[in-house]
């Protein structure tokens, strides 16, 4: 091996321990809590749930549990190493999608590398300790596969695809999409192998507890309204944040200055695949942010194929590659190192959870047909108190409980209609309210007569006032 290769390894080896290190700051989210729970009870009784045993409002409503086998897989590993279970999970995503990418940009040489560098570090902030980071993982890795899928056996080009899209199918259902990427490849190279690879990928992703099932429901639970317009990861981006705008316009530059250079060198065929999956991935990114990652990988794709047809002098390409890969490197090293080690609960992505109030509930036993914050619904599950609502939203919806459309009437977040907590708590019966603190909630309940027992500066405890009010025993805390 010569020092360039030596060196290009041992800069992605750097990069990749800074991007994990990095995955782990702030790993918790509300689902992953409750992807826990989900895998502690498939171990405890052996089979894949496909019914609510969560929540008190849709308990024993049908459940597509599509990602049971990753929470299979991430309550084993918390039971063995705690908190460094989960985020080892990450780490085999951030392996997966990290290296694919290396591979696919080899050919831009130092410059490729240094560009799926910056993707890499880019999309680290989105995987969480969930699902869908390992699900991009395994994305990419069949984007990797895809480029050699032409020169292999029939067996391999019908039989790999099969295997990998079978386990994608179990971890996330994503996986309803793998058949259509070997059908973009199809239509600019002609190969056959494409076709039996699509094929193999089709088949492969039905060898699930529903069977071919998850087509129509990825399809219908990725387009109902209440989830793409209440739900934060399905929003559309917010270019008000500084960060994700300048990520966001650089590769988008990046994607259009290559097409360019492709177009002009007369090399455009050479990049297709690639250019119009950065393309479609584009669009889809300005309907949600969740696709920003898919984006980033593909346009870094996209640059380094034509990379190396920039015209530079020997002296300049004889540094400046180098000195960028080393000033990424160095960055995500020094980033990953203060990023170590993985947070928990104490420090979760977004929002604080309410450990302190569920702990006072639990006192109390105020657990019995508690009303929660989406937010919050996981941390309750996660301390076996049956939730009102949590971050299962495709199973509220397809069940057609109503429950998901009750909350937001909570809130008043649907369309044309006021805030009705009243309303919501009286059709449920709800015993204990507990919500964010300084809420347009908090003044109709307690004129309602709820009493407030219990308040810091995550959360608010309310419970009927007649039952609950001054003389019961309770009293407020600040």
């Amino acid at each position: 091996m010569n020092k360039s290769r030596l060196a290009a390894v041992l800069f992605i080896m750097i990069v990749l321990a800074g991007a994990g290190m990095m995955a782990g700051k702030r790993q918790v989210e509300a689902d992953t809590l409750w992807h826990l729970k989900a895998g502690q009870w498939i171990w405890a009784y052996g089979e894949i749930p496909k019914k609510d045993m969560f929540s008190w409002t849709a308990l024993g409503q049908p459940w597509h549990a599509h990602e049971w086998l990753w929470e299979a897989m991430v309550w084993k590993a918390y039971s063995w190493g705690g908190r460094y279970g989960p985020w080892g999970l990450t780490c085999l995503a951030v392996l997966l999608w990290g290296g694919s990418l290396f591979f696919l940009c080899r050919r831009g040489e130092w410059l490729g590398l240094v560009l799926a560098s910056a993707a890499l570090l880019a999309s680290v902030s989105f995987w969480p300790a969930r699902p869908h980071a390992l699900a991009q993982g395994l994305w990419a890795l069949w984007m990797a596969l895809l480029t050699c899928v032409d020169r292999w056996p029939l067996g391999a080009a019908l039989g790999v695809p099969f295997f990998l899209s079978a386990f994608w199918a179990n971890i996330h259902g994503s996986a309803a999409t793998a058949f259509a990427f070997p059908l973009v490849f199809f239509f600019f190279k002609r190969k056959g192998n494409f076709l039996w690879a699509s094929l193999g990928a089709f088949l492969g992703t039905a060898l699930n507890p529903w069977g071919f099932g998850i087509y129509p429901y990825a399809l219908v639970a990725s387009r109902h309204p209440l989830i793409i317009d209440h739900i934060s990861e399905w929003a559309s981006p917010n270019f008000h944040e500084i960060p994700l705008l300048l990520i966001f316009s650089g590769f988008l530059a990046l994607m259009v200055i290559s097409a360019l250079l492709a177009q002009e060198k007369h090399k455009l065929d050479g990049i297709y695949p690639p250019l119009v999956l950065a393309s479609g991935f584009f669009l889809l990114f300005l309907i949600s942010v969740r696709h920003l990652p898919y984006f980033l990988f593909t346009s870094a794709w996209t640059a380094a194929q034509v990379l190396p047809e920039i015209s530079l002098s020997p002296k300049v390409r004889s540094w400046l590659p180098p000195l960028a890969a080393f000033l990424v490197a160095a960055a995500a090293l020094c980033r990953g190192i203060f990023s170590w080690p993985p947070t928990w609960v104490e420090e979760p992505r977004g929002k604080k959870f309410p450990e302190k109030a569920v702990e006072f509930m639990l006192c109390r036993g105020l657990t019995s047909k508690v009303f929660n914050d989406y937010w919050f619904g996981g941390y309750l599950i996660f301390k076996d108190i049956p939730v009102f609502v949590d971050g299962r939203a495709d199973m509220y919806v397809l069940s057609g409980s109503g429950v998901l459309e009750d909350f937001f009437r909570f809130w008043g977040r649907l369309k044309e209609e006021k805030p009705d907590p009243l309303g919501v708590v009286e059709k449920y019966g709800v015993e204990t309210v507990l919500i964010p603190p300084h809420t347009l909630a908090e003044c109709p309940l307690e004129r309602a007569g709820w009493e407030k027992i219990y308040q810091d500066e995550v959360a608010v405890v309310l419970v009927r006032g007649e039952e609950y009010g001054p003389g019961s025993g309770h009293t407020r805390l600040q």
